[in-house]
């Protein structure tokens, strides 16, 4: 198991749990599909807004399998499929529904799965129609040697994200100075960071599945940092930072542009 912090027998639990609503929900949405053929309608609410909730769920449940089957210890080849499905539940229910944290993983978890470029390309595409404007989000698409069609002004999470470019600037620089700025940042800010979602106690209440930042192992990966004392942190997903190395990543500068550039 890699979140020690985590009930071995609940991750089981909700891992079976969570494969058996999928293939419910998906049956649900194939049966909405053939209503709307039929000109059907069976309840109150429109079916093809039944089938945009059912969409919105499914992918909330896919990203906890993700998190769920990681922490448990799976293989990393056993997320490929979860991501995939992921992917294209997102292209139908759009950014806003996810928000950026979700968003913010996929695009980190494409990168340590080194999902094909189309992939990333797919998520570059939801970003750039919704407008999304996060300087971390572009230096992770640019990786992929995608340029968005939008100049990002800001981190759209400042706290905790916005530490993050200092890693960043580093690696360019001195990767020894970088790598222990990626440490601290994982150690002591990257987690607290996020108190004001609940996360601060989680793991104490029930439905605990760990957290673990993705994004952050993407930049380490990216920039090629040593992320060896992160190996065994509760939050680090080591495993999937060293998945794969057959990619060789697109490194270009960064810089936050100016609203009025």
């Amino acid at each position: 198991m890699r979140d020690l912090l985590c009930n071995l027998e609940y991750l089981k639990e909700t891992i079976d749990f969570k494969e058996k609503v999928i293939k419910e929900k998906n049956i649900k949405i194939e049966e909405l599909k053939q209503d709307i053929q039929k000109n059907i309608q069976k309840y109150p609410l429109d079916n093809e807004q039944i089938i945009f909730n059912t969409r919105s769920s499914l992918f909330q449940i896919y990203t906890e399998l993700i998190r769920a089957k990681y922490s448990l210890g799976r293989a990393c080849a056993d997320l490929e499929e979860e991501y995939l499905e992921s992917l294209i539940l997102l292209e139908y229910i759009g950014y806003k529904k996810v928000r950026y944290i979700n968003f913010i993983w996929m695009v980190a978890l494409g990168i340590l799965l080194e999902t094909d470029k189309e992939n990333i390309d797919r998520l570059a595409k939801i970003a750039d129609g919704e407008q999304v404007d996060d300087v971390l989000l572009d230096f992770l698409l640019y990786s992929y040697k995608i340029e968005r069609k939008i100049k990002s002004t800001q981190f759209e999470l400042k706290n905790p994200y916005a530490k993050s470019l200092e890693i960043i600037e580093l690696g360019f620089r001195n990767k020894v100075v970088a790598s222990t700025r990626l440490e601290k940042y994982i150690e002591k800010e990257w987690f607290q960071g996020h108190y004001s979602y609940g996360w601060k106690n989680s793991h104490k209440e029930p439905g605990y599945l760990g957290f673990w930042s993705f994004e952050t192992a993407a930049l380490a990966k990216i920039l090629e940092l040593d992320d060896s004392p992160l190996k065994a942190n509760n939050h680090y997903p080591y495993d999937l930072a060293h998945y794969k190395k057959d990619i060789v990543f697109n490194i270009g500068p960064l810089k936050q542009v100016g609203k009025d550039e």
